[in-house]
């Protein structure tokens, strides 16, 4: 079964020019594109350092600018104002440029805090240079003097529709002790008018289980009452304000301890099994316990649940980065009782870098990862009980994608890693080459495109991307280092379905993480290991579960 899917431009053009016209103020002072050519904002969101802006791709141009202007909302005149009064608060500046067709976003760094902002991009082209032509008079001169050449303006095509926005700084939040049972939660005042602020406290650094509550634009604090004794809780604060009948929220504010490192604490998974009459508990080490019918079967890669039984795929420990790995298998267990239930037999998966489960369909989804160029984009579908494959869809890079350019698109070869969450009906797939999130319905139809990749090298550029899972709110990647594995933790990275990085959690040394995947609040992670096994070492894979991140 082979399925091509996709997304028509007509489509895509007609989904963003909708969500545009929804925030877009005319301006007749300007001359703008129309609604079917030129360039489009896609979105202006708020950042820590300023507004930030994404905007299509116009193929045909050599860059972009980027023009900025106050927008002053006055109540009703009786009288219209006069075209100079009209235009004085409103001319346009420059604000940004970029140098090719590729750079389609920027950040606004100079934007006030609390100022109502619109924003316009228009591309523009620079001509060919010509070279002077000779004449009988300065051919003489030209043989000593290089010819002088002007060069051509450049050319800038109509701006785009505009998009409007009010900047509001994001506050910094503190959350300090007051009784066992309560904790004062204080922000920075915005240099703005703002109409009120949003706060939001949790036990867990993810913001899950979250109580949100709102305090008027003058204040700067709150006290949470009623908490869990003698418990450590995490804040987050956002302001807002209302324009014309539009809400603008500033980026989460977050306590500092929310967002540092921290190493989990975890239980290696055991199972049970009885010696002499006596019960008792051994590491789950996947494949020594599946038995022989791993044979050479015995590195762990992808996992993921179906809630009551884990599967996690090991390929051949013979295979190479550069040759396929065709002879996977993989293992069922259930996790009440650790024990391996079954196992299948050989299956053509590659890599099987990744995993996760599709509840509606019933079936395990695995991601090849390795391969020729088409099977880097193959997801294949197993069947949880049989353990066979029952069929596989080639998903294709779109050639237009909101949030990134045609050209980073050529450049993205396959894909990385893989979760699908129920609630939203929505698959994330990490994309490889730039390493950020392609986000799909549920037939793998493309959606947009979430980038990460400047959040990832905060923490350090020699790492690998394994496995992923994801909830209604987050998306948990897991990350290994790729070198010196003793002295690096391995990192799950906590991101919204925005692509905003909420947290970093450090789990063990040594092992090279490989999956993760979670059922309630309780969370797994496999792991590859390399160890000594009666005097000899074996590759194979260990389990631990964690919770309360």
């Amino acid at each position: 079964m082979k399925i091509g899917v996709g997304i028509s431009k007509k489509r895509l053009a007609a989904v963003v020019l909708a969500a545009i016209m929804a925030v877009c103020i005319d301006c007749p002072a300007a001359s703008f594109a129309q609604d079917d050519e030129g360039v489009l904002i896609y979105s202006a969101d708020n950042w820590a350092d300023g507004v930030h802006l994404v905007w299509s791709e116009d193929q045909s141009c050599d860059g972009y600018r980027v023009y900025r202007r106050a927008f002053v909302s006055e109540p009703q005149q009786e009288e219209p104002l006069s075209e100079d009064q009209e235009a004085a608060p409103n001319e346009w500046e420059l604000v940004l440029e970029t140098e090719t067709r590729n750079d389609i976003e920027g950040t606004d760094i100079t934007a006030e805090d609390g100022k109502y902002y619109e924003y316009a991009v228009a591309s523009v082209t620079f001509p060919e240079e010509e070279p002077a032509g000779e004449t009988e008079e300065n051919s003489e001169t030209e043989a000593t003097e290089p010819a002088e050449t002007e060069t051509p303006e450049p050319v800038e095509n109509e701006l785009s529709k505009p998009i409007s926005i009010v900047y509001l700084q994001q506050p910094q939040v503190s959350i300090k002790r007051v009784s066992s049972r309560q904790k004062k939660i204080s922000w920075s005042e915005s240099a703005a008018e703002v109409a009120g602020y949003e706060i939001q406290y949790s036990r867990h650094r993810t913001m899950r289980s979250r109580k949100t509550v709102t305090a008027a634009g003058d204040k700067t604090s709150i006290t949470a009452k009623k908490l869990s004794k003698n418990k450590v809780y995490y804040a987050r604060v956002r302001s807002f304000i209302e324009v014309d009948d539009q809400v603008y929220y500033s980026q989460w504010g977050m306590t500092p301890n929310g967002t540092t490192d921290k190493v989990i604490s975890k239980t290696i998974l055991k199972y049970k099994y009885k010696k002499n009459g006596k019960t008792k508990k051994a590491t789950l080490d996947i494949p020594v316990y599946a038995g022989q019918g791993v044979k050479d079967n015995s590195i762990m890669q992808g996992g993921c649940t179906d809630g009551k039984y884990a599967y996690f795929a090991l390929i051949n420990n013979q295979g190479t980065s550069d040759k396929a790995d065709d002879t996977q298998k993989i293992a069922k267990v259930k996790l009440s009782t650790a024990k391996v239930v079954a196992l299948s037999d050989f299956l053509e998966l590659d890599h099987a870098n990744d995993m996760t489960y599709d509840p509606e369909n019933q079936r395990i989804v695995v991601l090849h990862n390795l391969g020729h160029a088409q099977t880097r984009k193959r997801l294949s579908f197993v069947d949880p009980d049989s353990l066979e494959v029952t069929g596989y869809v080639d998903v294709p890079i779109p050639s237009v994608l909101p949030g990134n350019s045609s050209y980073r698109l050529k450049q993205i070869v396959g894909y990385c890693s893989i979760a699908y969450s129920p609630e939203r009906e929505q698959y994330v797939i990490l994309m490889s080459t730039f390493h950020n999130f392609m986000i799909t319905d549920k037939d793998f139809n493309p959606i947009k495109y979430v980038r990460i990749d400047e959040s990832m090298k905060t923490i350090n550029d020699d790492w690998y991307c394994q496995g992923m899972d994801c909830t209604k709110d987050y998306i948990l990647l897991a990350e290994s280092a790729r070198t010196n594995r003793k002295k690096n933790y391995n990192m799950l990275m906590m991101y919204d379905w925005d692509g905003d990085l909420k947290c970093r959690i450090k789990v063990r040394r040594e092992y090279e993480i490989e999956n993760v995947f979670h059922v309630g609040d309780t969370w797994y992670t496999g792991f590859y290991t390399y160890h000594k096994v009666n005097k000899k070492y074996r590759r194979s894979g260990y389990v631990y579960k964690f919770s309360n991140f």
